[in-house]
């Protein structure tokens, strides 16, 4: 197993974000990412009313059970 701080200063990995500056803006807008469905959230078409009346009419002459 390796351990950085066996290595000398001179060729210890550089951390690219260690020492970078960074302006942060109290007034700046952020930009909200995508909203993402909830894996719980059941996502359904819209139903075809064709099919809703042929059902209902299947229903009503009896060869359908409610």
């Amino acid at each position: 197993m390796s351990d950085f701080r066996d290595i000398p200063d001179v060729e210890r990995p550089i951390d690219p974000d260690g020492e970078r500056p960074v302006e942060l803006d109290d007034d700046a807008d952020l930009e909200l990412p995508p909203p993402t469905l909830d894996p719980d959230e059941i996502v359904e078409a819209e139903p075809d009313p064709l099919v809703d009346d042929g059902r209902d009419e299947a229903r009503g002459l009896g060869d359908l059970d409610e």
